[in-house]
């Protein structure tokens, strides 16, 4: 008999769906797919969260790094500035507000370094990465938040690679943030070929 041909790559059809949790900061959902090759796959959860902004800062070869409990794997990382995108905001205006709320500067320019998704077979959660090599004092801007418990402080930019290399940095927003950041900043050095 012959094997049945199908485009695995097709999209999956939704039979049915319906939410498990939706609230301000988590919604997932209960699916039911129709797979290209006629499976049925029942009980298949997608999270849905707010898109994020990810801000690298940098002036003068350093970088802010924020210390930070996280609850998920209960352990204390590390990241950049950031936080989700608002209803109504865009990335680049979410990236100002969380620059300035967290750090007390105000951006003059954010250069986008691009997105990527966080967890494309669970979420369909952008983040939004930005460049910050120029700002000034805000510090009427910073907003201190009963429920965002961290510390930082400038280190250096070459600093952020040996300790994503030594498995120090386990972020992904981190990593991917170093690595879009570093592929700009080395196009921006005369000598470079773009």
């Amino acid at each position: 008999m012959p094997k049945e041909t199908f485009n695995p790559t097709e999209p999956w059809k939704i039979i049915a769906e319906h939410d498990e949790v939706d609230n301000q900061w988590l919604r997932v959902r209960n699916v039911t797919f129709q797979l290209p090759n006629g499976h049925t796959l029942k009980d298949y959860y997608i999270a849905e969260r707010p898109s994020v902004v990810v801000i690298i800062p940098f002036q003068e070869g350093k970088t802010y790094l924020f210390q930070e409990y996280e609850r998920g794997v209960n352990e204390v990382g590390h990241k950049f500035p950031g936080g989700r995108i608002d209803k109504g905001e865009t990335p680049d205006t979410a990236a100002m507000r969380e620059f300035q709320e967290e750090l007390g500067l105000k951006p003059s320019e954010l250069i986008s370094l691009g997105t990527t998704y966080v967890d494309p077979g669970f979420m369909p959660t952008l983040a939004h990465y930005f460049l910050c090599a120029n700002f000034e004092e805000s510090p009427s801007a910073r907003v201190d938040s009963p429920t965002e418990l961290f510390e930082g402080g400038w280190v250096d930019f070459s600093d952020v690679a040996r300790r994503i290399s030594n498995n120090t940095i386990k972020n992904p927003f981190v990593i991917v943030g170093y690595a879009l950041a570093s592929g700009y900043l080395a196009k921006q050095e005369p000598g470079k070929d773009a």
